[in-house]
């Protein structure tokens, strides 16, 4: 199973549209938080970061529980 993982990642490694999709959702992250910082009419940056991490604890409770 290690050696299927190995040459899974070595084929993704060795496309060039990998780096360019991680480059390109780094960037769309970065606009977004500029845009949250500089405008909060359109995004709340407190709001979108505390339930994005709501989110996340929903996830890993299982459970509709936010955590503290």
């Amino acid at each position: 199973m290690g050696i299927l993982i190995r040459q899974e990642l070595f084929k993704l490694y060795k496309k060039k549209s990998t780096f360019i999709l991680f480059g390109a959702v780094t960037l769309i992250m970065i606009l977004i938080a500029i845009t949250a910082n500089s405008t909060s009419d359109f995004f709340d940056a407190e709001n979108m970061f505390t339930s994005a991490f709501g989110a996340y604890c929903v996830m890993q409770n299982k459970s509709t529980e936010v955590c503290n």
